[in-house]
């Protein structure tokens, strides 16, 4: 990178590849703190300490960042060929460290030749002649099929960097889909999940970790991590994470509508609690002073309000239409009208798929399966086939049902709940013997219940779900494959960088979780098959 006067984009450029998962709203503010600082060239980075961005970033964050901005400006000094070969979204520390992070091209490349990957020209001609039938006909590949080309781009990538990186194999990943979208995207129903090539870059880098292991002996990654559990409101000290903001339009709103003052907010606020206790809910009315005050809304759940208090002062957020509106103005989601059929359509495809396994995963969910047909006797109906495809997808992941549902006798009161032992995040109380045939449903947040009474299972489900975001509640990792799918395939809120799981320590995490990608692309498959 040349040291002279950079714009804002090369500033930009350079601190998202070292830290690709900062959202846009973090990114931004490190610019800002970084023009305050007067910072305007690379080489100004010299003079920048830790204390300087501890204010927007982590401590792990800045020292990646410092770092990276040492070693450029100390490499291109010296004109080390090393600053061609950097990777700066693996640094760890400055110095040596770094440098041993470094992506090893062959000794033979040039540093003119470190953007080898835009120049790659991706091997067709060397792909199986069934495999290039399929993809010009615009069908779908089998599994071994697509291990095959796999095998084979890897082949061809190696031959001329011997430890590609992930910018690298996403780079590659990205026009091959490009090429070939109706066989190779990741969709579901017609949406595109993620990035659309989230899953060719997952199976990509396997191959790619494959190889190296066999000619190379490499540390670990470390990996930044914060301590203490992500799932409690964020205090109103600390600065926005990236689960916090993850999947949302509007999080932090700037401004009041302009025909709104902070008197006729809380006018409208002290109206709405009027409502509720008078049980006077027109939906309308609810919507449009919900929407009116979403700017006060937010600023209380932001700065740390808890949940209890937040029911208070808005008792409408948990009842379906504030839920819905407030919902939609976060996220661009909107949770009624034609959106319930689309659930139940949704529903009924995984459902037959999930019926079709015949392995590993079939075991955990044939089961459940049994359950659903049972109750669907028991009730003459198929409204066990929503809260048992949530079961499925649990039991398909492995993941604990229990952090979901909490069951109670079917004549408990809300009162009676023992909270105590409810799990902190979002969850669906019902009361009664079975999930599946339950007629009377509670909401709990942090341990606290919520909404007191509800019927509608689908209904239970969004307002669960759309608590996360609304509360700013991150996805606890015992569910965060089944949450992330139910936000992929039924909520349609489809990121391609970030992720809204709490962070564990020592824990990697994906754009998209592979499991995920793999349910989705295996649906996908079986719905072309169809």
């Amino acid at each position: 990178m040349e040291q002279e006067s950079t714009g804002d984009s090369v500033l930009n450029s350079h601190i998202s590849s070292v830290l690709p998962n900062l959202t846009t709203c973090v990114l931004n503010s490190v610019l800002d703190t970084l023009k305050n600082l007067g910072v305007e060239t690379l080489d100004d980075f010299r003079f920048v300490k830790d204390d300087d961005l501890l204010m927007v970033l982590k401590p792990i964050e800045v020292r990646k960042l410092l770092a990276s901005f040492t070693v450029t400006c100390e490499t291109t000094i010296s004109s080390s060929p090393c600053s061609s070969r950097t990777e700066t979204s693996t640094v760890s520390s400055p110095g040596c460290s770094f440098a041993q992070s470094c992506i090893e091209l062959d000794e033979s490349l040039s540093p003119l030749e470190a953007d080898w990957f835009l120049r790659f020209e991706i091997p067709w001609e060397k792909l199986p002649t069934d495999l290039l039938y399929k993809l010009e006909r615009q069908e779908r590949p089998s599994p071994k099929q697509r291990r095959e080309m796999i095998r084979l781009i890897i082949n061809e990538v190696t031959g001329v960097c011997k430890r590609p990186s992930k910018k690298h194999l996403t780079d590659i990943a990205r026009r091959i889909v490009a090429k070939y979208p109706k066989s190779l995207q990741d969709v579901i129903e017609g949406h595109i999940v993620g990035s659309g090539y989230d899953s060719l870059v997952k199976q990509l880098q396997s191959r790619a970790d494959n190889v190296k292991r066999t000619q190379f002996s490499t540390p670990k990654r470390q990996f930044q991590h914060s301590s203490g559990s992500d799932t409690e409101e964020v205090p109103a000290k600390e600065r926005a994470l990236p689960q916090d903001t993850y999947g949302c339009i509007n999080w932090d709103p700037e401004h009041l509508p302009i025909t709104e003052t902070l008197a006729s907010q809380k006018q409208q606020q002290e109206e709405m609690k009027t409502m509720f206790r008078e049980r006077n809910w027109d939906t309308q009315i609810i919507t449009k002073k919900m929407m009116a005050t979403y700017y006060t809304q937010r600023k209380d759940i932001i700065r740390g309000m808890e949940t209890e208090k937040i029911r208070r002062e808005w008792p409408f957020l948990f009842e379906m239409p504030g839920l819905q509106a407030h919902f939609r103005a976060l996220t661009g989601v909107q949770l009624e009208g034609k959106f319930f059929e689309t659930v139940k359509n949704k529903s009924h495809r995984i459902l037959a798929y999930m019926d079709t396994l015949n392995n590993e995963k079939q075991r955990k969910t044939a089961r459940v399966l049994a359950q659903i047909e049972v109750a669907k006797k028991d009730t003459k109906s198929k409204l066990p086939e929503m809260p048992g495809l949530v079961l499925l997808l649990l039991a398909y992941f492995g993941e604990d049902d229990k952090q979901m549902f909490f069951q109670v006798d079917d004549t408990c009161l809300p009162s009676e709940v023992p909270t105590s032992d409810l799990p902190a995040s979002p969850c669906i109380i019902f009361c009664g013997d079975s999930l599946l045939t339950a007629s009377r449903l509670m909401l709990s947040i942090d341990k606290v219940v919520v909404t007191e009474q509800q019927t509608n299972f689908v209904e239970a489900l969004l307002m669960m779900f759309a608590s996360y975001y609304c509360l700013n509640i991150h996805y606890p990792s015992e569910l965060g494959a089944t949450l992330e799918f139910l936000q992929r395939c039924i909520f349609k809120i489809n990121p391609d960088k970030g992720t809204k799981v709490e962070r564990k320590p020592h824990k990697r995490q994906y754009a998209v979780n592979p499991r995920v990608l793999s349910l989705i692309s295996a649906i996908a498959d079986f719905e072309w098959r169809e």
